[in-house]
């Protein structure tokens, strides 16, 4: 009964995160924004976090521990979003090489994946939480009978399970493909500065052009060779940071510097 009561939060809780972060940023974006890593309306990471901080008051309750403080419970829930963000963000990264959110132009943030004002914001909302939606939760579910509880833990259970199968395995393929698409790109950077050795001058400016004009070309092509549902997995991720292989980008780094190096004698000649 308590599994089943913690799993029917966590589905309402993943719902309401969605809902909310769909919510204000398609408003921010002025565009409609599919939030999460499912392609159910779910944000398991606000379901997670948001039942971890009820079953933590109700394991104060149940033990009989001293009366917890306002301040505490926002403590637990700001500590506790950090390294529930931080790990989740870290763990997806190792898995999928793609990123869901980034904080790198917020204040306060560490390698992106978390930053102060949004852990700040985490802690008040634990703070609601505790004091007034789990009472509410508690109380509402308390009149559902418990096999009803546990049949709709159950179906939930394998729409949640078919759904992550279908979102992994479209990322798998996104994987791959990210793969492709780095080696692709750094053999061509590779020709294309092999090639520029007599436009030394125009080198510099139209580096960050080429890379930028290829990605376009080539992220078009796979968006027009591939399904809805490929291509709504590839909508709801934030960016990507593949994995280079290091001695590709050292030998493409050492040809850039032999592009600078001969641009300053150029220079000098010139003089």
């Amino acid at each position: 009964m308590i599994v089943s009561r913690y799993f029917v939060w966590f589905i309402l809780y993943s719902i309401a995160g969605w809902i909310y972060e769909t919510v204000v940023l398609s408003i921010k974006h002025h565009t409609w924004e599919n939030r999460g890593f499912l392609y159910g309306p779910m944000c398991p990471i606000y379901g997670i976090g948001a039942a971890a901080i009820s079953g933590v008051a109700e394991l104060i309750e149940s033990f009989g521990l001293p009366d917890y403080t306002w301040w505490q419970i926002f403590l637990i829930a700001f500590f506790g979003s950090m390294i529930l963000e931080y790990t989740t963000s870290w763990g997806l990264e190792k898995m999928f090489h793609a990123y869901w959110w980034d904080y790198s132009n917020v204040p306060l943030n560490v390698k992106g994946r978390i930053c102060l004002p949004a852990s700040l914001g985490f802690g008040i909302a634990g703070t609601l939480i505790v004091y007034f939606v789990y009472p509410f939760m508690c109380r509402w579910t308390a009149h559902i009978p418990m096999e009803l509880m546990e049949v709709f833990s159950l179906l939930m259970m394998a729409v949640l399970s078919v759904d992550l199968t279908l979102t992994v395995v479209s990322l798998r393929r996104l994987d791959r493909t990210v793969i492709a698409y780095t080696d692709m790109l750094n053999r061509h950077m590779e020709e294309w500065v092999s090639n520029m050795e007599g436009r030394l001058q125009s080198a510099e400016i139209k580096l960050t052009e080429e890379r930028e004009r290829f990605s376009k070309e080539y992220l078009e092509n796979i968006n027009r060779g591939t399904n809805e549902a490929y291509r709504s997995a590839i909508r709801r991720v934030a960016g990507f940071r593949p994995h280079y292989d290091e001695k590709r980008r050292e030998q493409f780094e050492r040809m850039l510097q032999a592009v600078r190096k001969r641009k300053k004698r150029e220079k000098k000649k010139q003089r």
